[in-house]
Formats: structure tokens, C-alpha cells, sequence
């Protein structure tokens, strides 16, 4: 059994693959399973798994994007490791592969989004929300741009030679911040997006709303809809 020196992750404990992780006196250990384990094939095992390992890849395509990383790095309690932080709200909401719940693309709630609708098209996805109102809370002053933060997931794979799920981030242009009309966001979705598109019968589209100030620093965020 290893002494892990540099907790990077935080105070973990349980298993990760073939490797085990405990806490001992205050100090983190990490040793690998056995030979003989042997993983539950009981109907709740398999389904924290598929949790755990949904969860995870999320989290993994969450953390890619700048602007949703810097909200899980300043917002983590102190103690915990953003990622992991990230990764356990995530698997608290999250469903599994075949019934997709929500997700969390930042670690609180934000203003609300009214009657949203998106749709997927061969070249590009478009959002629309109503008006977001003075009630949104936002500062027209210091809030200058919104920008769209979309994470759409692929299943029910045509193709077998691609993974059971996948997720793609998308992010539009800043616009102008309005709070008066209703908005409509088109991203276009890059070829080599497409193609992983057009492999996949399923889909869902999930969505946060950022405003940026002038250095296009995130200053609030929507609830994920």
C-alpha cells in the first residue's frame, strides 16, 4: 500500500478502477485490488457503475470548458478537490446512460430560464428562451455579453464502431446583453461534430447562460436547462 504525499483529489476513499483508495489517521493510502475481486453484477452495482462512469465522463467534458471551470474552481468548498466536487454533483442528479436525469454544469443555482426549446440540426444547434427580465438579477453595467454554454449527448449508437455515449460542448458568440426581448442562440457545429452526430439516433441538449463583463470574465450563470 502507497502513501499518496500530494492530495490532489481531495480526500478520497472507495474504489477507481483496479485501484483502491482509504483514509487512514488523516492521511490518504492507495493500494490495488486483489485478483480475486470481483465486481457486482447485481442490478444496483451495475447500475452505480454506469452512474459513476456517466458521471465521470461528464464531469471530464464540464471541466474542458474555460468559462465552467473557473465556476467549479471558485466555487468548491474548501477541502475538496474541484473536480471531484464536480464529479460527485453530477453523480447525485445524473440518471443513468439509458434514462439521462439532469446534469450540473455549475456547482449552484443561477437565475432561471423560461420555455426553453432547442433543436439539433444537421449544421447547427438553435436555443431559444424568453426574455430574461429584471428578475434575472443581472447588472447591465458590469454585465456587458451572454454566451450560450451547451453540452449535447449522443446515444442509442447507429455505428458500433463508436462509444455507447458521447457528450460534444458547443459555445456561441457573446452577444449583447438584453433583457427585454426574447433570445435565440445558432451554433454552428463544425464537421467533425457532424459526423459524430449522424452516428447516434438520440439525443439531449443541455444548456447554461453566462454574463460576462468587460474583460469576458464570467460574473452570474443560469440554472442548467
Amino acid at each position: 500500500m502507497a502513501k499518496l504525499k500530494k492530495e490532489i483529489l481531495g480526500k478520497v476513499s472507495g474504489s477507481l478502477g483496479e485501484l483502491t483508495f482509504r483514509q487512514r489517521g488523516g492521511k490518504s493510502f492507495i493500494s490495488t485490488r486483489p485478483a480475486s475481486f470481483m465486481p457486482g453484477t447485481d442490478e444496483a452495482s451495475v447500475t452505480r457503475r454506469a452512474k459513476f462512469a456517466l458521471s465521470i465522463k461528464f464531469a471530464r467534458v464540464i471541466y474542458s470548458v474555460p468559462q465552467l471551470k473557473s465556476l467549479w474552481l471558485s466555487e468548491t468548498p474548501s477541502g475538496t478537490a474541484p473536480f471531484n466536487h464536480l464529479m460527485r454533483s453530477n453523480y447525485r442528479v445524473i440518471g443513468t446512460p439509458a434514462s439521462l436525469n439532469t446534469i450540473a454544469m455549475a456547482p449552484s443555482f443561477g437565475f432561471d430560464i423560461s420555455n426553453p426549446s432547442s433543436a439539433v440540426n444537421a449544421s447547427d444547434l438553435t436555443i431559444d428562451v424568453d426574455a430574461l427580465g429584471t428578475a434575472s438579477g443581472i447588472n447591465v453595467a458590469e454585465e456587458v455579453s451572454l454566451q450560450l454554454l451547451t453540452i449535447l449527448y449522443l446515444n442509442d449508437r447507429l455505428d458500433e464502431s463508436v462509444e455507447e455515449y458521447m457528450m460534444l460542448n458547443f459555445s456561441s458568440a457573446p452577444i449583447a446583453v438584453n433583457l427585454d426581448d426574447p433570445l435565440t442562440f445558432t451554433i454552428p457545429v463544425p464537421a467533425i461534430k457532424q459526423q459524430y452526430i449522424s452516428k447516434y439516433s438520440g439525443s439531449a441538449l443541455f444548456s447554461l447562460l453566462v454574463t460576462l463583463d468587460s474583460e469576458g470574465e464570467v460574473v452570474r450563470y443560469s440554472n442548467t436547462f
